[in-house]
C-alpha cells in the first residue's frame, strides 16, 4: 500500500477500486493475436514478482506508453477481470497468482493520486477470498489431447487466457468477403485496366487471399478440366497482380524471419517477406525489417529464387526473386 495511507484507507481503497471494472497488463509476448487473448504479465521487482490492474483503462495505457511496454498494431495488451466469469474473475486472478508465488500487486500504478500496492494474501484476506479455493484452469485443445492420452498428466498452473481488450483482427476475412473477391475475375474479364483498377486498392490480406485463390483454385481446376484457354486467362490475372502486390510491398513496412543470425529460409528453398509484425511472437523465428532489395540480395546468395508472402499464420502469396529484380530494375528507369 501507499506509504502515506493507513491500513484503513487502503481498505477503504481497495473495495472501491474492487467494486467497479478493473482491468489487468497482459502480456505482449505471449498474446494470441489471430484469436486476440494473452496472459497476465508478470513483472519482478526487488520486492519479488507483481502484477498490474487499473480502474480505468485510460490509466492503464498511459502507464504501458510511459513504460516503454510494446503496443503490437496499435492493441494495447491489456484485459478485462471479467466477475462474471468465475475462470477469469479477480478472486480466480489472485488465486492463481497466490500458487504460482506471485506476492504483489500494483493497482494504478504510474496514477501517483490513485495507485495501491498490495500482497496477494492481504487483498485475499480484505476481500474475504478463501484462498484455499480448488483453481480452474482453462485447457486449450493441445493441453486437452495431452490430458485424454496420459491419464497421469496434471493440468498446467498458468493464468487463465484472457481476451484483449477491444481486440480486432483486420488480416481475418469473413465469408461473405471472400466471396465478393472470389467474383472479381468473371466481373472485369476482357478488361485489363477495370480489373487492376479493382484490386489495386485492396488491403494486403486481402490481395494475398486472391493471390491463393487465383493459383490453388481457378488455376487449378482449369489444369485439372484441360482448359487451356482458362488457365492462360487466371495465369494472366495472377501475373497483373504479382506486380500490384510487389509494388505494395515496395511502398511499406516489411520484415523477413531471422534464424540466430541468417536469414531462416525454410527448407532450404524459399524465404519470407511480412508485411505486419502483429504475428512476431507466435512462432520460432525473429523478425527483423528489410527492404525488397535486401531481400533479393540474401535469397541469390543462398541460391533461392523463390519468395513467400504473408502475414504469418494465413494465406500466403507466392513470387520470386526473379520477379521481385524486373520490378526494381524498372522502378530505376
Amino acid at each position: 500500500m501507499q506509504e502515506n495511507m493507513n491500513e484503513e484507507g487502503a481498505v477503504k481503497a481497495l473495495k472501491e477500486y474492487t467494486s467497479g471494472k478493473l482491468y489487468i497488463l497482459l502480456s505482449t509476448v505471449n498474446a494470441e493475436m489471430m484469436m486476440g487473448y494473452s496472459f497476465p504479465y508478470v513483472g519482478t521487482t526487488s520486492e519479488g514478482r507483481i502484477i498490474m490492474m487499473f480502474t480505468d483503462p485510460e490509466y492503464a495505457m498511459n502507464y504501458i506508453d510511459e513504460q516503454g511496454y510494446e503496443v503490437l498494431d496499435g492493441i494495447y495488451p491489456l484485459g478485462l477481470i471479467d466477475n462474471e466469469k468465475p475462470a477469469l474473475g479477480l478472486e480466480m486472478v489472485l488465486n492463481i497468482a497466490l500458487h504460482l508465488g506471485i506476492e504483489l500487486v500494483d493497482i494504478n500504478p504510474g496514477h501517483e493520486s490513485k495507485c495501491l500496492g498490495a500482497k496477494v494474501s492481504w487483498m485475499q484476506d480484505v476481500l474475504g477470498y478463501d484462498k484455499n479455493a480448488s483453481i480452474q484452469i482453462m485447457l486449450n485443445k493441445s493441453e486437452v489431447d495431452t490430458m485424454t492420452k496420459d491419464k497421469s498428466a496434471k493440468a498446467p498452473l498458468r493464468f487463465n487466457p484472457m481476451p484483449i481488450l477491444g481486440f480486432t483482427n483486420p488480416f481475418r476475412i469473413t465469408d461473405e468477403r471472400k466471396k465478393e473477391i472470389g467474383h472479381i475475375p468473371f466481373e472485369h474479364a476482357g478488361n485489363a485496366h477495370e480489373y487492376v483498377d479493382a484490386i489495386k486498392d485492396l488491403p494486403m490480406n486481402e490481395l494475398i487471399f486472391f493471390s491463393e485463390l487465383l493459383k490453388r483454385r481457378y488455376e487449378g481446376i482449369a489444369l485439372k478440366e484441360k482448359k487451356d484457354n482458362d488457365y492462360k486467362f487466371f495465369e494472366s490475372l495472377y501475373g497483373i497482380l504479382e506486380q500490384v502486390i510487389i509494388d505494395r510491398l515496395d511502398k511499406i513496412q516489411i520484415f523477413t524471419l531471422q534464424d540466430n543470425d541468417e536469414i531462416f529460409i525454410n527448407q532450404g528453398k524459399a524465404c519470407y517477406i511480412l508485411y505486419t509484425e502483429r504475428f512476431k511472437y507466435m512462432g520460432e523465428y525473429r523478425y527483423v525489417e528489410t527492404d525488397l532489395k535486401s531481400i533479393c540480395d540474401h535469397a541469390e546468395s543462398r541460391g533461392i529464387d523463390t519468395v513467400f508472402v504473408t502475414a504469418g499464420p494465413m494465406e500466403m502469396h507466392l513470387t520470386s526473386v526473379r520477379k521481385i529484380r524486373e520490378y526494381l530494375a524498372n522502378k530505376r528507369r
